[in-house]
């Protein structure tokens, strides 16, 4: 039986997050075919570990549904050692994921600029709730705000019932989507320009 070879095999992903929208961008680059390197927190990782139901003593089901076949690294990217050895692993990314709160990476010495530094081939996907402009860009946010801020909490339940969160995280999945969609076009623009 032959091997099939994936599209995305040979690219390789350094994804800095938790919760959803970027770990789920992570997998879906897996399932293509990238290699995966999840960076987590020291004392426990990425909070989704622990949001059961669990499938084993340290991880929940959707933990592992989303982080399936990733390498996981832990790293305090506020010590100095492991910033470089952060920098050590971009040197050789194609695409690296980011969502946590805004303003995190920056500050931490490893925001889109910094990384572009390291790595000027570097596709730098980040991911934030309300984007780069506006009054809300700082705030963090996850899927029930969307939901309650776009309005979909009125549309779900019967009349009489208060809003109520559409319990599929649909905004984090269209996000994730969207982030894999902007970063495979990026891809591709790098194989015709050369940049990052």
């Amino acid at each position: 039986m032959t091997e099939t070879r994936l599209p995305l095999q040979g690219i390789n992903v350094v994804e800095i997050g938790q919760a959803l929208a970027g770990p789920l961008s992570g997998v879906i680059l897996v399932d293509l075919g990238a290699e995966v390197i999840k960076i987590e927190k020291p004392n426990g990782g990425d909070d989704a570990r622990l949001w059961g139901p669990m499938a084993t003593e340290d991880a929940s089901l959707m933990f592992n549904a989303t982080n399936r076949s990733k390498k996981s690294v832990v790293l305090d990217l506020k010590a100095k050692d492991d910033l470089e050895k952060l920098y050590a692993l971009i040197r050789e990314a194609d695409i690296c994921i980011q969502n946590l709160r805004p303003g995190v990476a920056d500050a931490g010495g490893f925001g889109g600029p910094d990384l572009l530094a390291v790595n000027p081939r570097l596709i730098y996907c980040q991911i934030s709730a309300f984007g780069e402009e506006g009054p809300l860009k700082h705030h963090p946010g996850m899927d029930p705000l969307a939901q309650a801020y776009g309005g979909v909490m009125t549309l779900t339940g019967r009349a009489e019932d208060p809003p109520t969160f559409c319990a599929p995280a649909i905004n984090d999945t269209a996000t994730g989507m969207w982030a894999v969609i902007g970063a495979l076009a990026a891809l591709e623009e790098r194989r015709q320009t050369g940049k990052g």
